[in-house]
């Protein structure tokens, strides 16, 4: 019995201990992306990661006070530490929803506040009511995450069936694999926490696997790790671009992911301004500029200067640095 109890410990430990390491990693990488690149994208899902690996510290802390106690399947429909779970659980949805935000440019300030009170006037007005059943109380205040993770799913899908033919619309269809994965995630975690909180029997809460999910879904687990992973990924990418971009002067950097089309469609360039811009993320200076396009200085210059008025910049570096916000 000991040795179960034992194997039980070591794989919850095992399991909080390794999604703090991935959470605390993809934080790291996604500042160090919104460092070099200035993108606001990559701070606020640095924060989403960053209260991820908070809540798995509160569950390994939770673990080490309990690790002498047996596992009781009464206490299985109890939620620990309600308002706190509730509070770490806003900061992570409104980060990820104004990170989304960011990544279609939208101005929308409906929805940077009003999903957010609705989750926690829900949650805390269910969690304050006495009557409510215990079981019911812990499945809404968890459930009410993937709700909102689906509300920012069909804001994505909105925006995606709204882009118009071209590099914006490629530019999304690139996440389309992302996209599916992690959305067939946020399903799998509603499923489960629906069939672990009120559908588990009191029986069944007497396994030892029980209380493994006492504190954890397994889907949801399985989510954050590869959200980390993703979000890894596309760290280390725009770091490698802005550096191959801004200190090597190589075009890969600009080809790799059609940045240079997306960047001129949103800001309206056109295709002799898109191939100065071009040239100018590679610090190209006019001079040069006109003597690879075979232009007359003057008329580079005045390019520029357009470039400059649509995309309401000052000086090259801001423009650079725009482009790179735009990758």
């Amino acid at each position: 019995m000991h040795g179960q109890e034992d194997s039980m410990a070591t794989l919850e430990f095992s399991i909080t201990a390794s999604l703090i390491v991935v959470a605390s990693i993809a934080s790291a990488f996604s500042i160090s992306s919104y460092i070099v690149s200035r993108k606001r994208m990559a701070a606020f899902l640095s924060i989403l990661t960053f209260g991820y690996a908070i809540e798995q510290i509160v569950i390994l802390y939770r673990e080490f006070l309990n690790q002498n106690i047996p596992f009781r399947a009464e206490i299985f429909s109890s939620m620990e530490d309600p308002l706190l779970r509730i509070a770490i659980g806003a900061v992570m949805c409104e980060s990820l929803m104004i990170a989304v935000i960011e990544y279609y440019d939208s101005e929308n300030r409906i929805l940077r506040w009003i999903p957010i009170a609705i989750f926690l006037v829900a949650c805390v007005t269910v969690c304050l009511v006495p009557d409510i059943d215990d079981r019911l109380k812990k499945w809404f205040i968890y459930s009410m995450r993937q709700i909102f993770l689906m509300a920012i799913v069909l804001f994505c899908l909105a925006n995606y069936m709204k882009a118009p033919d071209g590099p914006t619309k490629k530019r999304y269809e690139r996440r389309r694999l992302q996209f599916t994965i992690v959305t067939l995630f946020i399903l799998l975690t509603l499923v489960e926490d629906t069939l672990v909180m009120l559908t588990l029997s009191v029986d069944a809460a007497n396994l030892p696997f029980a209380e493994v999910l006492y504190r954890r879904n397994i889907s949801e687990s399985l989510l954050a790790a590869t959200g980390a992973g993703f979000l890894m990924y596309a760290s280390i990418k725009t770091l490698r671009a802005f550096s191959m971009g801004r200190f090597q002067k190589n075009t890969e950097a600009i080809d790799e992911d059609e940045t240079l089309s997306f960047f001129s469609e949103k800001y309206g360039l056109t295709q002799r301004e898109e191939e100065i811009m071009r040239l100018v993320v590679e610090s190209r200076d006019n001079q040069n500029i006109a003597n690879e396009l075979q232009l007359a200085l003057g008329t580079v210059k005045t390019h520029i200067h357009n470039i400059f008025k649509k995309t309401d910049c000052t000086s090259r570096g801001e423009l650079i640095n725009k482009f790179w916000m735009n990758s």
